[in-house]
């Protein structure tokens, strides 16, 4: 193993009985894990809302899946989220290229 480097922190005490009725009781390697996630050049921390968070662990519970498992589905939303803000974005650059060239049609016959 590592040498490892002792550090001394200051933590919320709502956050360590959180911490303790989550039944976390290794405050030292939990701490370690989040920040390797949080450094990692392949991992993603996502923020979501209680009920997909819960969704996201039944599901996986459920499947016996893993993260990499779900790889290649993260992929596919990823790239429709993308295809579908492209077309957004191109209609609105449409209707206003469209408003602009009625304003500069405008301006000419002035």
């Amino acid at each position: 193993m590592e040498s490892m480097k002792r550090l001394n922190i200051t933590i919320d005490p709502a956050i360590v009985d959180k911490m303790h009725d989550a039944g976390i009781k290794n405050i030292s390697g939990t701490i370690r894990e989040a920040l390797e996630d949080l450094l990692s050049d392949h991992k993603i921390i996502l923020s979501v809302n209680p009920e997909l968070k819960q969704k996201y662990h039944d599901i996986l519970e459920l499947t016996s899946a893993t993260d990499q498992d779900l790889i290649p589905y993260i992929d596919e939303a990823l790239t429709n989220f993308l295809e579908a803000r492209m077309k957004d974005i191109t209609s609105k650059m449409e209707k206003y290229r469209k408003v602009t060239k009625k304003s500069i049609n405008r301006k000419k016959k002035s």
